[in-house]
């Protein structure tokens, strides 16, 4: 894609996403669902990775859930959460890595509403600076407008390779927020999940170095559920950061592999 085209394109997503931010959550759902049909069929890898799958995915499943998943994401970075039930689990676990005065490193995965992966701590990190790492999009205004969006109440987007910014965080003792699999360019590693029936990029050597701070590692989570939406502390070793989030990624895709983001073109299954 040359980058006229991808200007192009990069404007009119930014145009959509800006006109679903405002749409009441059950007209843009409707109106998605209804292109549904048409569109489903065309993506053969995606379909290709969910009937792989044990036990397999729908696909028509999978795409509704995936309209709806990003349609609360829109509305999050938008600022219009709404009245959505949020339930926090393990929250003493943030509390207890900022009052350890270290620099906390937050580590999410894409299932579930992600964008309240960063949102929900960046509310209770009282007064820390906050960081979160971004990978580009495949336009740079879509890129921009994401990263203006995220930048609410003082939190800082940092693209891959600035690595003042990670020092910054370091120093400061503050908390930086990483999805692990989403890896800029290829892969250097992966994560093999269910015995390599799974694999999704992993950021080793960024993983290593900021382990080398001494941080306070938590994993972060979501799913959503028919109550509402489950957001969820778990606390990593330092030393076993790849093995545990292997573990906590098994068990979330065990319990809702659908609201996994399998579209996403390095995740193989």
């Amino acid at each position: 894609m040359n980058k006229r085209v991808q200007a192009t394109f990069g404007f009119l997503a930014v145009g959509v996403l800006d006109i679903l931010g405002r749409l009441p959550l059950g007209i843009a759902y409707a109106a998605g669902n209804a292109l549904l049909p048409p569109y489903v069929p065309f993506r053969l890898r995606t379909r290709s990775k969910l009937r792989n799958l044990r036990p397999a995915v729908d696909p028509f499943v999978y795409y509704r859930l995936r309209l709806r998943l990003a349609l609360l994401s829109v509305r999050s970075t938008s600022a219009r959460q709404g009245n959505a039930n949020i339930k926090i689990e393990e929250g003493g676990f943030f509390a207890g890595a900022l009052s350890s005065g270290k620099p906390v490193l937050l580590l999410g995965w894409h299932q579930g509403p992600v964008e309240l992966l960063h949102e929900i701590p960046a509310r209770s990190a009282s007064g820390r600076p906050f960081f979160v790492m971004t990978a580009s999009a495949f336009a740079p205004a879509l890129a921009e407008w994401m990263a203006r969006k995220r930048q609410r109440g003082g939190v800082r987007v940092v693209r891959p390779g600035e690595a003042n910014a990670l020092r910054d965080w370091a120093r400061d003792g503050g908390v930086l927020a990483i999805m692990v699999d989403q890896v800029p360019g290829e892969p250097e590693e992966w994560l093999a999940l269910f015995g390599g029936t799974v694999k999704l990029p992993w950021p080793g050597r960024l993983i290593a170095w900021v382990s080398g701070k001494n941080p306070e590692v938590l994993a972060v989570s979501t799913r959503l559920e028919k109550d509402g939406i489950v957001f969820r502390y778990d606390t990593i070793p330092s030393r076993s950061v790849k093995e545990t989030m292997k573990n906590l990624m098994e068990e979330a895709l065990s319990r809702a592999p659908e609201q996994y983001n399998w579209s996403y073109p390095k995740a193989r299954a």
